[in-house]
């Protein structure tokens, strides 16, 4: 509160309810975590936070696939035998993981019922997912590995003329996932069939 505001002659019914509100202003701030969610034993590969639906999904390399309660910090569901490396939430309730051992990608309910499975070749790998705000489609990022790690494409190795395609590119047509990495693509949340 201001000196001003109080040296201007309000009644005292006045200061005192100002008075009031700066404590409990006070009060309310945040001088610690809001909340400590709790389930895994080693270190957190990847979480997700959905505020529209008041759910964090987390995964580690010792446990399953844990979904937390914001509001209260809860876990609310653990996704037993759901093994994931990385994690995604969407605002429809979808959970989507990879996981980098099996080169597969599921989507589950929140009540851990598998909706759609597709896997990748064994020669690329996702390295981020973001869902749509409207929770229908998936973006992936797909890259190449050798010998279990990514290929980093030097710029020699660009072919000549308007392709823009690296010459390490390869199409896996006996993949679930049919597209060249390393590349970019939108995926449908419920069957995992690539839209572009």
């Amino acid at each position: 509160m201001s000196e001003h505001s109080a040296g201007t002659g309000t009644s005292s019914s006045t200061s005192n309810g100002s008075l009031h509100m700066l404590e409990k202003d006070r009060r309310r701030r945040i001088e610690g975590p809001i909340q400590v969610l709790r389930g895994h034993r080693t270190e957190i590969l990847s979480c997700c936070v959905n505020s529209d639906i008041g759910i964090v999904v987390s995964c580690s390399h010792s446990s399953d696939v844990l979904l937390h309660s914001i509001r209260r910090g809860r876990l609310i569901r653990r996704l037993d035998g759901v093994e994931a490396h990385i994690v995604c939430l969407s605002s429809e309730g979808v959970v989507m993981t990879w996981n980098e051992s099996q080169h597969t990608l599921n989507t589950f309910t929140l009540n851990g019922t598998p909706i759609a499975r597709t896997e990748l070749s064994f020669f690329c790998s996702i390295s981020c997912i973001e869902i749509s705000v409207d929770g229908m489609s998936a973006l992936i990022g797909i890259n190449s590995l050798e010998n279990g790690r990514p290929i980093i494409n030097s710029p020699t190795s660009q072919k000549s003329g308007d392709n823009f395609y690296s010459e390490s590119e390869e199409t896996f047509e006996n993949a679930g996932i049919d597209v060249p990495s390393p590349s970019i693509c939108f995926l449908d949340m419920h069957t995992l069939e690539v839209q572009h």
